[in-house]
């Protein structure tokens, strides 16, 4: 028996070492003073885990030379051996290898590299209540202390994580020595984006333009582009089935276009990336080979998101997902990303200035590669920004102006020419242009109270500023240039990022009139002229007849 012992714990130091990582040669110590740490600086675990340990065999640990021996092998206290040694014998995911063993040392002869992993998920579903050791966290490891020799199966307290971010560890199967493991554990990410243009932009360098960003700003009315770009963990092999859900939403001022949802499988980058779209399912579908499309109104109050919509996208297993033409291959593996691509529409109930329109997303997923468990990310925010410019109209004494009308054109970089925001506005003295983006405008005025001059209009362009990457995206600068990108200082823009500008009409000059009292006195000159003459030729006409 103790001959066998040494062989077969030779192996399974070697198991232990392909599915735990690192193991630290000792000396032999005294049962009851081995002990197993979990975390390493590559590979740290959080306070959220409890770690326990099952010891699976006992036996005599000893070393020489780093050659691991457990002899004298029998089972031990945290799992029922005789409901194991059955369970093994019967089933059909290990094959024959563990058809004609008899007991505990015929068990750890039969275990290999391979079926290790195996073994540990059987050995987990006939454990005891019985587990071994004390277990203290401290510096981003959890030390399980006070173990006798053995071979242990270490795995997180069950319900322990709820749905937490974390996942719970794969089994860990290890001979006891002091010994320092990696967590086998690993969670997806998910990172939200939106599509920031400029389409108006005649400057390349336009920062604004044409980028997938945290921030965009756009016009009421606008189409405007989301992204959700999930990845899988690292040990996404490790699990039988794979639940996958994004749950996104979106403030009031956004309408979801139902009707524009993609899914896809993304592999590689640049050059390299291929795209595959997804099997869309039926929402009622009970089908597990795609995904399925749910809205419902938002139901929380008092936040930003109080009146908007939640989409959600699940796939209820990822692992059975095809592609949605027939006739192609779907892969997706650890380096795969799941990419959500829809379009909304930015509405009349959109915020105005600095507080955004936000809209964010998180992602519930498998968190348990032993069993069932479902853990949640962080939420990732993105935030869509629309303006507002108040035209103020004033008389040359900043008194109130009535009967002017006003046209904001902006500019079309695709037409090349501008085109008018809306109708001219009328009856009012403080004209309000609202749902704007950065771009190249034109303010005319296009009707002008009777009695002045015409305002002569402005060129200008909105320059925003807002978060490319963030976690709370923030619009941190708004200004106003003329077309050289040299600053307007007749806007003033306020906390809220609200503009203003104040346009004066002068009234138009008194010129003199036909009818005046001018040619009055140049009628009477000459009718005295006239009457002179008169005068002068009778008296030489009298004078010459005598």
């Amino acid at each position: 028996m103790k001959k066998i012992g040494k062989a077969v714990f030779g192996l399974i130091a070697a198991v232990a070492m392909l599915f735990t990582g690192l193991i630290a040669p000792v000396t032999a110590m005294a049962a009851g003073e081995y002990s197993i740490t979990i975390g390493t600086q590559t590979k740290p675990v959080t306070k959220d885990h409890t770690f326990e340990a099952y010891q699976v065999f006992a036996g005599d640990l000893s070393e020489k030379d780093n050659d691991v021996t457990l002899s004298n092998i029998s089972w031990g206290n945290g799992v029922k051996g005789s409901e194991l040694l059955t369970a093994l014998k019967s089933d059909t995911t290990l094959g024959t290898a563990f058809a004609s063993v008899n007991s505990a040392a015929d068990v750890a002869a039969a275990l290999t590299a391979e079926n290790a992993a195996a073994f540990a998920k059987v050995a987990a579903a006939h454990l005891t209540e019985t587990t071994s050791g004390t277990g203290t966290y401290s510096n981003e490891t959890y030390t399980i202390s006070g173990l006798a020799a053995g071979y242990y199966l270490v795995k997180d307290k069950d319900d322990s994580l709820g749905d937490k971010t974390e996942a719970y560890t794969e089994f860990i199967l290890q001979v006891v020595k002091n010994v320092t493991v990696a967590p086998k554990a690993d969670v997806p990410t998910v990172e939200k984006k939106v599509w920031d243009t400029n389409d108006s932009a005649t400057d390349d360098k336009d920062a604004n333009d044409d980028k997938w960003s945290d921030s965009a700003d756009h016009d009421i009315n606008d189409t405007v582009k989301f992204q959700l770009t999930g990845s899988l963990p690292s040990n996404y092999d490790a699990y039988t089935t794979y639940a996958y859900t994004f749950t996104d939403t979106l403030s009031k001022g956004l309408t979801l276009d139902q009707n524009n949802i993609k899914v896809y499988a993304v592999q590689g980058a640049g050059d390299a990336q291929t795209r595959t779209e997804i099997k869309k399912l039926d929402a009622a579908s009970t089908d597990k080979d795609g995904y399925t499309v749910a809205t419902a109104n938002y139901t929380g109050t008092g936040d930003k998101y109080e009146g908007g919509n939640v989409l959600t996208i699940n796939f209820a297993d990822l692992k059975q997902a095809a592609a949605a033409s027939d006739g192609e291959t779907l892969a997706i593996d650890r380096d795969t990303k799941i990419v959500v691509e829809y379009n909304a529409t930015l509405n009349a109930n959109a915020v105005i200035g600095s507080a955004g329109n936000p809209n964010k997303v998180d992602l519930t997923f498998s968190n348990n590669p032993n069993g069932e468990g479902e853990g949640k990310t962080p939420e990732d925010v993105v935030t869509v920004f629309t303006f507002k410019i108040v035209a103020n109209k004033v008389d040359e004494n900043n008194q109130a102006l009535e009967g002017a009308g006003f046209t904001l054109y902006k500019f079309n970089k695709n037409e090349n020419k501008y085109e008018a925001v809306g109708d001219e506005i009328t009856g009012v003295t403080t004209f309000n242009f609202s749902g704007l983006d950065a771009g190249q405008y034109k303010l005319e005025e296009t009707t002008t109270p009777a009695g002045y001059n015409t305002w002569e209009g402005l060129e200008f362009k909105i320059v925003a500023e807002h978060d490319a990457t963030a976690d709370d995206p923030q619009l941190t600068t708004l200004k106003f240039t003329d077309l050289n990108g040299k600053e307007i200082t007749d806007f003033t823009v306020d906390t809220n990022k609200d503009a203003s500008i104040t346009v004066v009409n002068k009234k138009g000059s008194n010129l003199p009139e036909t009818g005046g009292i001018g040619t009055t006195i140049l009628y009477v000159a000459g009718a005295v002229c006239v009457a002179a003459a008169g005068l002068w030729f009778g008296l030489r006409r009298r004078n010459a007849s005598r």
